[in-house]
């Protein structure tokens, strides 16, 4: 008999015991910002928050921009500068920790400024750039700061002029973007 009542007790352990880790393994509603420091070197900036509003789910807007120059090849002396505004939406597909393995996909809207050093004319064009993405947000603590590694690849809607005086700027048919976020996450 005392065995009897000893097998429903250890269920109970068991099941409260796998309730309390899936509860500290998706914490509540986060929020986070992130920015990525390699376009601050390029005459840039890049700033994001984040959002993480179900278990699995992690939201961002963002707002980045670059001034480059280049030097040889088809686009040999223009500057190109991109100011840019991203939404984007994944879902952790392999959690861990706070974080993990994601997929999803963003929406890149993109004005390009096109100019040279031999021509006082200006062109510009609006990309509207959809982009599926893979990444891994790295959250060491449930909570606090992480890094994320993330890359997308993007297929541009153009509008708008890319000749500068005689010039033609030959605009990508592809747009490979590769991050290195730094960020903080806390619970509201």
């Amino acid at each position: 008999m005392r065995r009897a009542s000893s097998i429903p007790m250890a269920i109970l352990l068991c099941l409260s015991s796998v309730t309390d880790a899936h509860a500290t393994s998706n914490p509540g509603f986060r929020i986070g910002a992130e920015a990525d420091p390699i376009p601050f070197f390029e005459h840039g900036f890049s700033l994001h928050l984040e959002a993480k509003p179900f278990a699995r789910m992690r939201l961002t807007l963002g707002a980045f921009g670059l001034e480059t120059s280049t030097s040889s090849g088809n686009n040999g002396g223009f500057t190109e500068e991109e100011r840019a505004a991203e939404l984007s939406a994944q879902y952790c597909a392999l959690p861990w920790s706070g974080g993990g393995l994601f997929v999803g996909g963003y929406v890149f809207f993109q004005r390009w400024r096109y100019s040279r050093s031999d021509s006082a004319d200006r062109a510009a064009a609006y990309w509207l750039t959809p982009a599926p993405a893979v990444g891994f947000q790295w959250l060491p603590w449930k909570k606090g700061p992480y890094l994320l590694p993330w890359a997308a690849l993007g297929l541009p809607i153009r509008r708008g002029d890319h000749q500068v005086g005689a010039h033609v700027y030959d605009e990508p048919g592809i747009f490979p973007v590769v991050a290195l976020h730094i960020g903080y996450e806390l619970e509201p």
